[in-house]
């Protein structure tokens, strides 16, 4: 009434002050997540494309192999 609060009062404010800053505090968390996961998913991405990419690569080393062998069994069975 006269600005002044009672102990029950002051006991209310400061649990709300606490709880204020505990949400506050969950919401930077909930965004530094958020934050990580966008991060997680790109080097996610990252390493796929360069799987595709070392895959690629192996299958083209595979099918010269494949080559090689065939034409090496011609020039054995050619002599």
């Amino acid at each position: 009434m006269f600005g002044f609060k009672t102990e029950e009062e002051k006991f209310k404010l400061a649990d709300y002050d606490r709880m204020k800053r505990e949400l506050e505090s969950t919401q930077q968390s909930l965004v530094n997540c958020e934050k990580s996961l966008q991060d997680f998913i790109e080097f996610s991405n990252d390493l796929q494309e360069e799987n595709r990419e070392l895959f690629a690569e192996n299958m083209q080393h595979h099918k010269n192999d494949i080559a090689r062998q065939k034409i090496g069994m011609k020039n054995y069975n050619a002599k």
